[in-house]
């Protein structure tokens, strides 16, 4: 079989799309719990990227075991 080789346009745009999916998702994370006072008030924008960035490696993770 011959398969379709990804070029790197196809590459950067994925990367791309997945960094601003990743940035809004932490923004709007980051706003609602700041408003409903979820979160400390001296908490930034940086430990609920952390939270983000632990939730997308889970999921990565999980993934990868059910291949």
């Amino acid at each position: 079989m011959i398969f379709k080789q990804r070029k790197l346009a196809e590459r950067m745009g994925e990367s791309i799309g997945f960094l601003f999916s990743y940035l809004t998702f932490t923004a709007v994370l980051f706003l609602i719990l700041h408003y409903l006072q979820r979160i400390p008030e001296t908490w930034s924008v940086l430990p609920v990227a952390g939270i983000t960035l632990a939730i997308v490696l889970l999921g990565t993770m999980i993934t990868r075991l059910l291949r």
